[in-house]
């Protein structure tokens, strides 16, 4: 029987079906053995906020420290970036301030087997980042 328990909106079934080997700690975190089904996509072994950054363990054991406000700023959503509509113009609302809250990491969901899709304290939900578009935000800090 599947586990209903959820940990950081990620069970334990949905982590080692993602994640070769994965498990969920128990401790805000998930662990890999970094085994990847995909070697040409970098995946991350370990992932866990850590005050005001956001810690990832990658498969080839290289670590990443993300500023949680640049992961925020940077969410890919059609809602923050806007959308390109089929004759290539790009149609974004302004942008609004973001409230304190907007900054705070509260759980994350993994997608498919290329990303995470956080939640923000603030209740927003829609931005899901490939695992190669969160390397690259690490390596530019």
């Amino acid at each position: 029987m599947v586990s209903p328990s959820l940990w950081l909106g990620v069970s334990d079934w949905y982590a080692e079906a993602c994640l070769p080997g994965a498990r969920a700690t128990g401790t805000r975190s998930l662990e890999s053995n970094g085994e990847s089904t995909y070697a040409a996509v970098m995946r991350p072994a370990n992932v866990q906020p850590i005050g005001s950054e956001l810690a990832i363990k990658w498969d080839d054991g290289s670590e990443s420290f993300v500023a949680l406000e640049k992961l925020r700023r940077a969410c890919p959503c059609a809602g923050c970036q806007g959308e390109v509509d089929v004759l290539g113009h790009l149609h974004k609302g302004p942008d609004l301030p973001l409230a304190p809250t907007a900054f705070e990491w509260r759980s994350f969901s993994l997608v498919g087997g290329y990303g995470l899709q956080p939640t923000w304290r603030d209740g927003h939900a829609s931005g899901i980042f490939s695992f190669d578009y969160l390397k690259k935000l690490a390596d530019a800090q």
